[in-house]
């Protein structure tokens, strides 16, 4: 039918319809109404929007068949024609012919229009099939559908077909539930494909081979029908029996590993180990969820050995091997240069990693991703392969990103539980953090900067606060309110200014200006003010939350990059004044370091001491800054250079600490640090250059000479197996330890007969005996308390300092060492077995201070645990202690006891501290340490008769206090298990033990008190602890 002519209109003129009026008055003709809708949705009896195409049309893929009628009758279409808004075009070229308007002149205007209207239509439509794309890929986002889909033939049926039932991939046997469409949003967006659910999936990015299915319409319906057509009948389209192997699978999944349980150590052993590992680590790293893993803790030691299953055996032993070295055992020995608990350790990873490489990488669990991280942790807490610990972490963030842990996980539908999305952002935030300390580290650059990532943080919450059920997460609490994930939470804040630092350090040298310098550390100093100050809880509680901890690490990891920043412009200070500003901030950064270190350390806190190498970096940098001040100078550095030393030494007891439980195969570290303090002493001039170079070897050596008594005897392999205590077995072939020859050693030093058995194989033939006696009296004085007091050397000197300009280095003959250790000669003193000390009778000074003490003498119940023993006799012998085995009091339960007074002003006040020596502090077998020293402090307000009560203190705590005659204290001695013992304050009266006080000691006993090194434990009322002990204990 061809549309009408412009005569054809004439009908429409008022004449016309006048003399119809006129012709049919009896019967007026009703004028037919315009049909608005559109000609789809009226044959589909819809309702229709009227848009052009119409959202009916859009949702069912047919917006090219959106027409109008309009009303002239003419049909126009929404692909080609004019849209209902120019229908008027009609009227008013009818209007213009009437008023007498050429017919020539407005068949141009309407073929310059159509033209417009044409364009103009084609890409409306265009924008229409855009939006319908950009709908459907909101609505279908992780459902499986694709972008192209829209066009697939599928759509064009008459009726509505935008179901999940009609999409070609939903129809696909091998794709209907593993492909998904991730878009970033926005104009810019870019497809991402997951594939699986929980941790069982894998990530693809936009140019991999899958693209096929999305860019190939029909494919999926097509390879679906071939397959079922042709290949399905002959059996060819599936060799596959995966029924089969996924019972296979789940089966090898659920059995145990023989060799994994022949590794566990006693039920007893690995509890502690745990509580280690949650205690400290998991308040850094959240790799666990606790009440999970504490309920199927409980159900593995329930279950027996041959009914567990071997993965989660794997996950306890790489969280005791995490654990091993920093857990004080009660007897540390060692074979070669490392220890025994690091060699178990070590054995512990090396048989979870070969039973990790067996299993399947296409179907891990959220557990292998947790073993993995455990892996790298025990590798770096234990030293294990340290020239790896860059590409180990670069491994793990290339496995995180291949299953998509780095994009945001609840974008992915109903395909990963709440609890599942909550573990990813952990999982990813702690192997995000293990590549950017390693790339720190090696200044080598990280994967993680170079990486597009939407992943949110870890929530502000505790894993109280959801489970496996949850079904919803709750809000993040406030960053001011300390969780175990507050450290995850928080260190996203700054993510992306440290990668910008790590790509400028590792970048091309010479790039950055003083001026970056100086915005960069305006940078870092302002995430280091937004970190909040969490009220720091110093009780060593056990299981209790540590936000020292988190504060110490996050403070950390923003200052270390200080330094590198400044080093470059340290020595051009001198050329120009304006660089006097990176010495002090340079000093500031390292100083700082070390000083949140101490504090962690004096709360027995290893764990951030044993990942990172901060002793070390920062015992060279405040060394190096300090020896560029020139001698006599009034800087704050030179005027800080006291402290400075003091830092250093700080930084080496750390150190040695650290050595002690682990051991070390590369004594370098040690030496430089030791080197450093020299030369160090030897700028300031508080020592000569004779004297630095001998203090230095004096410590270096003289740790060297204790590891000896520690020493394992090598055994047979048919000896090794008498080894019945896990976590120091005897590893079959030790390492030599004895590199020095001892024929020329003085036989000055003085030497206690009887203490010392016969020479033992395994030393060296040409070992002085009376040497080996002092060696043996200084080192098994306290065979059980492992802390700063030991390094292992097997080098020559030659091999660990390093050769100068000039020549060589020539170590100096033994005797010559001989000579400058007996500046400072290690005086042999008898230690004693700890029942067999005599103590002093009452005595303190006549006068008034006397009086005080005897007056404010506290009465001590002992609730728990040993009961107070002389620690040193009149001739400064002291006693040996007792080691952690049996019963809490076993061995110590009766003794006439001491107690040893001091007092002293401190801030305008007067205080005595009452002090108690313990053999031992071991709330159950196995547990605490060898030795134990508590004290409390009176305080008055004078050294005076008329001096009144201004407080009492235990530990460094203040409290209330009941009284006994008036000015006796009542305190007690009690440990709630597993916690060590601790001084509290008591309403039941105990006993009192015979005063002897500080300055009533003899010469002997009080210099035995000073130089007795008493493991973990400290004598509170010495020189060097007096005075800081009342400044913590001060009211």
């Amino acid at each position: 039918m061809s549309p009408p002519s412009v005569d054809d209109n004439d009908s429409l003129s008022p004449t016309n319809s006048r003399g119809d009026d006129d012709e049919n008055s009896q019967h007026p003709r009703k004028r037919q109404r315009v049909r608005l809708s559109c000609l789809e949705c009226r044959r589909r009896k819809l309702s229709c929007d009227r848009g052009y195409p119409c959202q009916r049309c859009l949702k069912s893929g047919t917006p090219d068949r959106c027409t109008y009628e309009t009303k002239s009758g003419v049909v126009l279409n929404a692909s080609s024609g004019v849209p209902p808004a120019f229908a008027q075009l009609d009227s008013r070229r009818n209007g213009e012919l009437a008023m007498g308007g050429t017919k020539e002149t407005d068949m141009s205007l309407v073929r310059e229009a159509a033209k417009d209207h044409d364009r103009i239509r084609r890409l409306e439509l265009e924008v229409a099939q855009l939006k319908t794309q950009l709908t459907r890929q909101a609505m279908s986002s992780f459902d499986g559908s694709t972008v192209a889909g829209t066009n697939s033939p599928h759509t064009q049926k008459d009726e509505s077909t935008d179901t999940p039932a009609n999409d070609p991939c939903a129809n696909t046997h091998q794709m209907e539930k593993c492909w998904h469409q991730y878009s970033d949003g926005g104009a810019n967006s870019e497809l991402r494909f997951f594939r699986g659910k929980e941790f069982r999936t894998r990530y693809f990015g936009p140019h991999n081979a899958t693209m096929a299915f999305i860019e190939l319409t029909g494919l999926c319906p097509f390879m679906k029908e071939t397959a079922d057509e042709w290949l399905k009948p002959v059996k060819a389209h599936d060799r596959k029996d995966r029924k089969k192997r996924k019972e296979d699978r789940d089966k090898f999944y659920a059995q145990p590993d023989p060799r994994l349980e022949a590794l566990l150590p006693p039920k007893e052993q690995v509890d502690a180990l745990v509580e280690v590992y949650i205690d400290q680590f998991e308040q850094m790293h959240r790799i666990i969820h606790i009440p999970t893993f504490r309920r199927e803790y409980s159900e593995f030691w329930e279950n027996p050995a041959e009914s567990r299953y071997a993965a989660f055996t794997a996950l306890v032993l790489a969280i005791i091997a995490v654990a091993n070295c920093i857990h004080t055992h009660e007897s540390m020995r060692f074979t070669g240069m490392i220890s025994n608990a690091q060699t178990t350790a070590e054995k512990y990873i090396k048989a979870v990693e070969d039973w990790q490489d067996k299993q399947s990488v296409k179907h891990r669990k959220l557990i292998h991703y947790q073993i993995a991280c455990l892996l790298y942790l025990g590798k770096r807490v234990n030293t294990v392969k340290k020239k790896r610990f860059w590409t180990n972490s670069g491994a793990l963030i290339q496995d995180g990103i291949s299953v998509g842990l780095h994009r945001e996980p609840s974008h992915m539908s109903g395909k990963i539980s709440v609890y599942n999305q909550e573990m990813r952002r952990r999982i990813w935030a702690t192997v995000q953090e293990f590549d950017m300390q390693a790339s720190f580290d090696h200044g080598l650059p990280t994967l993680v900067s170079q990486l597009h990532y939407d992943v949110q943080p870890p929530r502000n919450l505790d894993d109280e606060d959801f489970d496996e059920d949850t079904t919803q997460l709750p809000p993040s609490k406030h960053g001011k309110e300390y969780t175990f994930s507050s450290y995850q939470n928080l260190a996203r804040q700054s993510l992306p200014l440290r990668m910008e630092l790590s790509r400028l350090l590792c970048g091309p040298p010479g790039e950055i200006d003083y001026d970056q310098v100086i915005r960069y550390t305006n940078d870092i100093t302002h995430e280091i003010d937004s970190l909040p100050s969490w009220e720091h809880n110093n009780n060593n509680t056990h299981g209790g939350k540590r936000p020292l901890l988190a504060y110490t690490l996050l403070h950390v990891q923003l200052r270390q990059y200080i330094i590198p920043l400044h080093q470059p412009f340290l020595k051009l200070r001198k050329s120009n004044a304006k660089y006097q500003y990176s010495e002090i901030i340079y000093y500031n950064a390292a100083r700082d370091i070390v000083l949140l270190h101490d504090k962690l350390y004096e709360q027995g806190i290893r764990c951030l001491n044993f990942l990172r190498e901060d002793t070390l970096t920062t015992a060279v940098n405040l060394c190096s800054v300090t020896m560029l001040q020139p001698r006599g100078s009034t800087n704050m550095i030179m005027i800080n250079s006291q402290h400075t030393v003091k830092l250093l030494e700080k930084c080496l007891l750390m150190k040695e600490d650290r050595l002690l439980r682990t051991g070390n195969n590369e004594p370098w570290g040690y030496s430089i640090m030791c080197s450093s303090l020299g030369l160090l002493e030897a700028h300031l001039g508080t020592k000569t250059t004779e004297q630095a170079k001998a203090s230095s070897a004096e410590r270096f050596v003289n740790l060297h000479y204790k590891l000896l008594a520690n020493q394992e005897p090598p055994v047979s392999s048919q000896q090794s197996e008498l080894s019945k205590i896990p976590g120091l077995e005897v590893p079959e072939r030790p390492k030599s330890v004895t590199p020095f020859s001892f024929q020329g050693y003085p036989s000055s030093h003085n030497t206690v007969d009887g203490l010392l058995p016969q020479p033992l194989p395994w030393m060296s033939s040409s070992m002085d005996p009376q040497f080996v006696s002092e060696i043996f009296l200084s080192s098994t004085a306290h065979p059980a308390a492992p802390t700063r007091s030991l390094l292992h050397i097997k080098l020559d000197l030659r091999q660990v300092i390093p050769k100068s300009h000039n020549g060589p280095f020539r170590p100096p003959p033994l005797a010559a060492a001989a000579s400058f250790v007996s500046a400072a000669p290690i005086q042999a003193r008898a230690v004693i077995d700890h029942d067999a000390v005599v103590g002093f009778a009452e005595t303190v000074p006549s006068g008034t201070v006397g009086a005080l003490y005897l007056k404010y003498k506290p009465y001590l119940k002992v609730v728990n645990g040993c009961v107070p023993f002389p620690a040193v006799d009149a001739a400064g012998n002291t006693g040996g202690g007792l080691a952690t085995s049996g019963s809490s009091n076993g061995g110590c339960s009766s003794s006439t006891g001491q107690v040893y007074a001091r007092g002293g002003s401190y801030n305008g006040a007067y205080a005595i501290m009452y002090s108690y020596y313990m053999p031992k502090d071991s709330p159950s077998s196995g547990l605490g340490h060898r030795h134990d020293w508590e004290n409390t402090v009176v305080w008055l307000s004078a050294a005076s008769d008329s001096a009144t009560v201004l407080g009492v203190a235990y530990d460094t705590k203040t409290s209330g206090i009941s009284w006994t005659d008036t000015t006796h204290p009542r305190v007690g001695y009690q440990s709630i298990w597993p916690v060590n013992h601790q001084m509290i304050f008591t309403s039941d009266q105990g006993g009192q033990q015979p005063l002897i006080a500080w300055e009533s000691l003899t010469d002997a006993a009080r210099t035995a008190l000073e130089n007795t090194d008493f493991g973990s434990a400290n004598v509170p009322m010495k020189e060097a602890n007096f005075n800081s002990n009342l400044g913590k204990a001060a009211l």
